[in-house]
């Protein structure tokens, strides 16, 4: 910020400035992009508040949610995920919530990387405090549901006269669609 003479500072203007603390925009450089450029970093690590010098893993909480974020829009467009942090006493947890989609193995898999769970060496416990986790929770529709409990039916002879309830479908239903991904339903039109 610069002032021309003449013009009074006001008593905050001043105050940070005895602080050492008013912020001047620095100046762009065309260096700093080029050696960004030069070592190759992505636009993912491009994220605020990330550290290169450490592992996706030591990365804090928000860090990380931005990141799965990302990764989760560029492996899977069309789907939206929402992803929300929790810090507690114990450490921090990263959680994934999406509808239909693709399946919670996939998801896992992209978003595992990122959890980080201190274990004991020799009994392999997991220690309190400082833990990292990331969880993935996929809901169903109702009509997938439907969809899902019909084709069983008519597959299966002996679930024709089966009540909805029952835990012989419902499980071979869970089954059937935790394994399958569903396409992401197109936005609705006005």
């Amino acid at each position: 910020m610069t002032y021309r003479k003449g013009l009074k500072k006001t008593y905050s203007q001043q105050r940070r400035a005895r602080q050492g603390r008013l912020l001047k925009p620095k100046p762009s450089s065309g260096i700093a992009r080029a050696e960004e450029l030069v070592q190759g970093l992505s636009k993912t690590f491009r994220t605020p508040g990330y550290d290169p010098s450490k592992p996706l893993n030591r990365q804090d909480s928000a860090v990380k949610a931005k990141l799965i974020r990302k990764e989760l829009a560029t492996a899977f467009p069309g789907v939206t995920f929402r992803v929300k942090t929790d810090r507690f006493s114990g450490g921090s947890s990263v959680d994934v919530f999406w509808t239909d989609g693709p399946a919670s193995e996939k998801v896992e898999s992209t978003a595992g990387k990122y959890e980080r769970l201190d274990r004991d060496p020799s009994t392999g416990e997991i220690l309190s405090g400082g833990n990292s986790y990331v969880q993935c929770h996929r809901t169903i529709s109702e009509e997938v549901k439907k969809q899902e409990t019909d084709s069983a039916r008519n597959r299966v002879v002996n679930f024709e006269k089966v009540p909805d309830w029952d835990p012989q479908l419902t499980g071979y239903v869970w089954e059937k669609v935790n394994k399958t991904d569903y396409p992401p339903k197109p936005p609705p039109t006005w």
